[in-house]
């Protein structure tokens, strides 16, 4: 595929996945056996993941400010923003992704934002008193 179809394949995700809330599309964007930060990943654990992030932020909306690809690889500027449920007020994150591809899927994917590992306890948190149990990751 040339570098502006995995461009466009990166648009679709983030407005399917992040912006469509849909976990269960993942697969559809990303190998059946891909990387995330170096680490082995299934569609399905990736998917777990975000349903807690999606109730926790109901109104997530992630934003692309810079996209740039070549070859197999796109690399993407982006902000997400949703509100915080405990205290009503507007997060914002800021990170950079990139993405290596295969047969137009996700085999590589690389990112660093600015979420703590602080946040991530507080909507962990948030969500086992919810529902009285650690949630998947």
């Amino acid at each position: 595929m040339s570098a502006d179809e995995n461009k466009a394949i990166i648009r679709r995700f983030v407005e399917t996945v992040w912006n469509g809330h849909d976990p269960s599309a993942v697969g559809d964007f990303h190998a059946d056996n891909f990387t995330l930060n170096g680490e082995p990943y299934t569609p399905s654990q990736f998917a777990s993941g975000l349903v807690g992030f999606f109730e926790f932020c109901p109104d997530l909306r992630e934003t692309i400010h810079a996209m740039v690809a070549e070859d197999d690889r796109v690399a993407y500027r982006w902000t997400m923003v949703g509100t915080d449920p405990r205290t009503g007020e507007r997060q914002s994150w800021h990170g950079i992704s990139m993405s290596r591809f295969a047969d137009g899927k996700i085999v590589e994917e690389w990112y660093n934002n600015d979420q703590t590992d602080a946040d991530i306890r507080e909507i962990e948190e948030w969500l086992e008193e919810r529902h009285g149990r650690p949630q998947a990751q």
